[in-house]
């Protein structure tokens, strides 16, 4: 069996066909034309001959090219503004004083206080054939008590008395009352029992009166 063609080539049988019998078609109409006296010119219909060619292929539609973006406006330039400093501060004036004028007092508050002196030895007077501490003495024995070095050494309290050699218990026991007074008055200020050491003594006749005393010492 032999093959049937195919479309296309149908169609492109049949175009030659048509070309050729238009050809002849226009060689017989020539022909004519120049037995009847008619000028040699021939016209020639295009769009006749496209519709005798057969439908020809559209042409391809130009594809539209994108529109560039136009740029966009320029914004104007921005300068910083220079703020003004602030003016600089105003120098101290130097404090003067004026002539005969008395110097500046330190500020009592932040002055060092002075660091009281240390008393190793502190003597106590009595009154005659008497033990009684007086004010002015407990003072004296408070100050003598709240010294710093006080807290590491013993305190001994020497206490005396005038006698006679008729009666020399009786300066015993005066001198023993003086000293045990005085150490009262030092438990009672804060310092320990076992930190004091009471010595009497009794005095021979003649001696004046300011010798009746009880006299302390720091030990160590």
């Amino acid at each position: 069996m032999t093959p049937r063609p195919s479309r296309s080539r149908l169609l492109a049988r049949l175009a030659r066909v048509r070309l050729v019998l238009v050809s002849f078609a226009l060689a017989s109409f020539a022909l004519i034309n120049v037995a009847d006296g008619a000028a040699p010119g021939v016209s020639v219909n295009q769009n006749a001959l496209q519709q005798l060619a057969g439908p020809q292929k559209p042409e391809a539609a130009p594809i539209p090219h994108p529109k560039p973006a136009p740029n966009p406006p320029r914004l104007p330039l921005q300068r910083r503004i220079a703020l003004p400093l602030p003016p600089p501060p105003a120098p101290t004036p130097p404090q003067s004083t004026a002539p005969g004028a008395p110097p500046p007092v330190a500020n009592p508050a932040t002055a060092h206080p002075p660091t009281p002196a240390i008393i190793p030895t502190l003597a106590l007077d009595f009154a005659r054939h008497s033990a009684t501490l007086s004010a002015s003495t407990i003072a004296k024995i408070r100050q003598f008590a709240t010294q710093k070095t006080i807290t590491t050494r013993r305190i001994t309290i020497a206490a005396t008395a005038v006698g006679t050699a008729q009666h020399p218990s009786r300066a015993y026991r005066l001198a023993f009352a003086r000293g045990h007074a005085v150490r009262d008055s030092l438990i009672k200020a804060g310092i320990p029992l076992t930190r004091i050491i009471v010595q009497s003594q009794m005095l021979p006749p003649g001696h004046q009166a300011s010798d009746q005393r009880a006299i302390l010492t720091l030990t160590p």
